[in-house]
């Protein structure tokens, strides 16, 4: 019979797995770079598949540079199934991701929105007391593009979510 201390450390490091991931999604969709990198071990390999697959530094760099993250007005990441198994302080973890883009003007689709439909599979392993990623596969399922169907303009007053320090996730909290 499993022990209650063992049942609280497992739903703790699955929630600490998955704040992790959360904080990933959040950093591509913001355009936080840093954020991204903090999900990794400095030794992690990632495998992006047609963008880019070796050390997580060269990775980071690539999300960088003009021809990636930038290359998109808006994204947003849902964040679907997430299945974790826990084998002491190793973890692997499926999840499963609808990736939303709207081009920019100097991306190959200009002005389209694009669908990505892809499942991460991590393996994240705890040093310390920090779990973050050490291996890193991205299986694309299927994309779907639509041409000229980008960025609708909201009407004036609307709150838009940015990719930089203006978006309302880093305005200080009213709540003392």
């Amino acid at each position: 019979m499993i022990g209650a201390d063992e049942v609280w450390r497992g739903l703790a490091d699955r929630a600490a797995i998955s704040d992790v991931l959360l904080r990933y999604f959040r950093g591509c969709d913001r355009g936080e770079i840093d954020l991204m990198k903090e999900c990794f071990f400095d030794d992690a390999h990632v495998d992006y598949g047609f963008f880019y697959s070796g050390p997580v530094s060269g990775f980071i760099e690539a999300a960088e540079s003009p021809a990636a993250l930038a290359t998109y007005v808006r994204t947003l990441h849902f964040v679907g199934n997430m299945l974790i198994e826990l084998d002491g302080d190793s973890a692997r973890a499926e999840t499963y991701t609808i990736a939303h883009h709207v081009t920019a003007e100097q991306h190959d689709w200009a002005g389209a929105f694009v669908l990505v439909y892809m499942r991460y599979v991590d393996d994240f392993c705890r040093r310390g007391s920090r779990w973050a990623v050490v291996r890193r596969v991205v299986a694309f399922e299927w994309l779907r593009r639509d041409v000229g169907q980008g960025f609708e303009p909201f009407p004036a007053g609307t709150v838009l979510g940015s990719r930089d320090r203006s978006d309302p996730i880093w305005t200080p909290t009213l709540v003392p």
